[in-house]
């Protein structure tokens, strides 16, 4: 594998954040998981959020997606307000506008959540063919192209059942590339996989960043968080505890509990 070389990332002064979190708060009954948290994402960012179990990162990318209801706050993606409709005890949210805006807004689970039935090719193509019109012979065209960006072209037409583990956390990550998303969050890519299928997951991140693309990296990859992220937020309880540029946090963390966290990661 060649040494990974990210561009370098300028946060933009002229546009507004890909993806902006005000004063974000949740709750679980009486156990607070996200405690007022803000973080602004900028188009191209790799901004990764690290820290020990239950300190609130997958919540927070369940959050941007809607598939949380919140409790306070406000979430907007390309200047879309998420939130709008999702706070606990407001009415209904526009469905038909929710699910426009969440069109934009990538998300790869742990487990891959592909559709058992269809074909590598078919999982790629549904969504842009169903929810944004995209005409059939396109939209194959283009899942061949994702299909060898992520190196399962040959994968095509197989079914789900038939894939490696790896093999099937990239065909889910050229899912969400077919519908050209503003950003996409990662939320644990490879927890679920064997350690020799690790590597070719993250060589797909690595090649996204290369690309510019912008994304939000749950991980406890902390190697990897370090190479490809422009940005590492550490978050306990429900709080961010401490954020900065992945050579700042890694060599020189102010924070007693950051640097724990990162001696007790191997660094």
């Amino acid at each position: 594998m060649t040494s990974f070389q990210k561009p370098s990332f300028t946060e933009g002064t002229e546009n507004a954040p890909v993806v902006q979190i005000k004063n974000l708060r949740k709750a679980f009954g009486s156990v607070v998981v996200l405690d007022g948290v803000s973080i602004d994402v900028h188009r191209g960012e790799v901004c990764t959020l690290i820290g020990p179990s239950g300190s609130g990162k997958t919540t927070l990318l369940r959050c941007i997606n809607a598939l949380s209801p919140i409790d306070s706050g406000e979430i907007r993606v390309d200047g879309n307000l998420v939130t709008n409709g999702l706070l606990l005890g407001q009415k209904k949210p526009d469905m038909k506008e929710l699910s426009r805006i969440r069109s934009n807004i990538g998300f790869v689970f742990q487990l891959f959540n592909l559709f058992p039935h269809l074909t590598v090719l078919q999982n790629i193509t549904v969504a842009p063919i169903k929810v944004k019109k995209v005409p059939r012979e396109a939209a194959e065209q283009r899942a061949r192209q994702l299909l060898q960006l992520v190196k399962v072209l040959d994968k095509a037409d197989t079914m789900p059942g038939l894939l490696s583990g790896g093999q099937k956390q990239r065909v889910a990550i050229a899912r969400t590339l077919a519908m050209e998303p503003s950003v996409i969050l990662f939320d644990e890519v490879t927890s679920a996989l064997d350690p020799e299928r690790v590597g070719e997951v993250l060589d797909v991140v690595r090649e996204l960043a290369r690309q510019g693309m912008t994304m939000m990296i749950v991980t406890h990859e902390m190697k990897f968080a370090r190479e490809v992220s422009d940005r590492i937020i550490f978050m306990e309880g429900g709080k961010i505890v401490e954020e900065g540029p992945p050579e700042q946090l890694f060599q020189q963390a102010r924070n007693p509990r950051t640097q724990a966290f990162l001696r007790h990661s191997g660094f």
